[in-house]
């Protein structure tokens, strides 16, 4: 009877901390984690832009620190190009000291068509393609940042159709 009670009591008391957490109305799905309590960063970029999808630790040619930040959905510069995604370098020693690593800053590519003479055709679509889903940095001090592309679909034109099929990119810088 006593393991009975309190295992009925650990789940109402499960219940109820459930219940507040849900019924706050500050509530928010995941702020975020520190292994670290006395010297850390806080980063806020644009709320819809997915800032934090994908995290690295980087050391640069100099041993200075850096967290490499993907944003797959931020909106950048890419003329005619809609949530592309983004890759942020921040500091670990201040607060909201992000840059964006410039990997590819064009709008989508295009190529002359076959079919229409002097005419060019997109062979790309970077809306919302994920830009920054995946992040990878070498353990080698100033070495290689990688970051993926998961979502691009490559435009094929055949026969005065356009077909559309996923090609994954991945970029170094």
């Amino acid at each position: 009877p006593a393991d009975r009670m309190w295992s009925t009591g650990l789940l109402w008391t499960s219940l109820l901390v459930g219940l507040a957490i849900v019924g706050s109305p500050t509530w928010h799905v995941v702020d975020g984690f520190n292994i670290e309590t006395k010297h850390y960063a806080v980063y806020r970029l644009e709320e819809r832009s997915m800032f934090g999808f994908a995290v690295s630790t980087y050391r640069d040619r100099y041993a200075r620190g850096w967290a490499i930040v993907g944003a797959p959905e931020a909106e950048t510069t890419q003329i005619g190009v809609y949530r592309g995604g983004a890759v942020y370098k921040c500091d670990i020693a201040a607060d909201d000291r992000c840059n964006i690593i410039h990997f590819d800053d064009k709008g989508h590519n295009h190529v002359r068509n076959p079919n229409l003479a002097g005419s060019l055709s997109q062979i790309d679509n970077k809306t919302l393609q994920w830009f920054g889903a995946t992040v990878s940095a070498s353990s080698k001090d100033g070495g290689p940042i990688l970051t993926c592309v998961p979502r691009r679909p490559q435009l094929l034109f055949q026969d005065s159709k356009t077909n559309e099929f996923p090609a994954r990119s991945t970029f170094r810088l």
